[in-house]
């Protein structure tokens, strides 16, 4: 049965465009190998015992290195972002809280000042009171 050859192009994902899985030493033939056109009657052969299981580990080493700083950075972006907005509403509810204070310093201050006019009234017509009863018996 003759060997069939396809060439595929797979576009890397983002943020692995520059990872290479045949930076490996002793992949060069096999990169000059896959270089070559499928017509050129060359056929890349089978790699030396254990040089395809190395050269997966280390492209799934690179990959999973690759998808582990992009999901911390992302993260990282993402708890920042969180954070900020987080600091904006505390602040937010500080300065909302601090209007609330005030406002309600005022209105104690207006109860305060017309519960004493009221007591200032009380012992004026409890005086005027007393003269009267003193003035009818």
């Amino acid at each position: 049965m003759p060997a069939i050859q396809s060439q595929v192009d797979v576009q890397a994902p983002p943020g692995l465009e520059s990872v290479t899985p045949t930076a490996h030493p002793g992949a060069e033939g096999v990169r000059a190998s896959a270089a070559q056109s499928p017509g050129s009657g060359a056929s890349v052969g089978p790699l030396p015992p254990g040089m395809e299981q190395e050269l997966r580990n280390q492209f799934s080493k690179e990959v999973t290195d690759a998808i582990r700083e992009h999901v911390e950075t992302t993260t990282a972006a993402a708890v920042a972002s969180v954070l900020s907005r987080g600091q904006r509403a505390m602040q937010q509810l500080q300065r909302e809280q601090a209007a609330q204070t005030e406002m309600l310093q005022g209105q104690l201050a207006a109860c305060m000042e017309s519960y004493k006019h009221m007591q200032r009234e009380h012992v004026l017509l409890k005086a005027s009171l007393e003269a009267l009863m003193k003035h009818l018996t």
